[in-house]
């Protein structure tokens, strides 16, 4: 999905055997998943012109949700994809069906119903109505990252990643999600912990 990409053939990945760090606490609204990149798919992705949102970005200049001037999750739902077994090997591939992905207009709300609300901080929105031939649901979104739009002193737009996917109140088209400064404190210990492991 880089804009600079080559290639759009999606990479190989070996899931089962990458490193994954995961957490998934219902009562407190936590579920989020981070996994680790070897230097092989990190060359390959380079290679390919695909380049990182890096720390510098998604943390230490994100602005706040309320000067976003509009609010967009990135993703690819579940209808888009479909899974073949190729001999002993589970193969997940984007189905062609004239979207590679989905991104969503968020529209921040300030009251979310009880039934989607946790004790901790939480970004909460309505999905903006889907048209276009996109997907009716966003299952498989979950993790999506919430990007924010910020217009410039010159009029140029910039983006910012400003929260995480975690929550999903279907009737409604609400979402919950995770700052991604929280995201990024709890992302911070685990991978001192993961460090010291290694």
């Amino acid at each position: 999905m880089g804009p600079k990409a080559q290639f759009n053939q999606p990479i190989p990945f070996d899931y089962d055997n990458a490193r994954q760090i995961a957490i998934h606490d219902e009562e407190n609204g936590f579920d989020y998943g981070v996994i680790y990149l070897r230097d092989y798919y990190r060359k390959l992705l380079e290679n390919n012109g695909v380049e990182p949102i890096t720390e510098e970005a998604w943390l230490k200049n994100a602005p706040k949700v309320a000067d976003c001037y509009v609010l967009f999750m990135l993703g690819v739902p579940s209808e888009l994809v479909k899974t073949s077994i190729v001999g002993d090997t589970s193969v997940t591939n984007k189905e062609v069906t004239g979207w590679d992905y989905t991104l969503l207009k968020i529209d921040s709300i300030d009251n979310p119903p009880e039934t989607i609300q946790k004790p901790d901080p939480r970004l909460y929105g309505e999905i903006a109505s889907i048209t276009n031939g996109a997907p009716e649901s966003i299952k498989g979104m979950s993790g999506s990252p919430i990007f924010g739009l910020i217009q410039d002193d010159d009029s140029q737009f910039r983006y910012w990643v400003v929260a995480i996917q975690s929550g999903w109140l279907r009737e409604k088209r609400i979402i919950a999600a995770c700052p991604i400064t929280t995201f990024a404190l709890w992302l911070s210990t685990e991978l001192e912990e993961w460090l010291e492991d290694v």
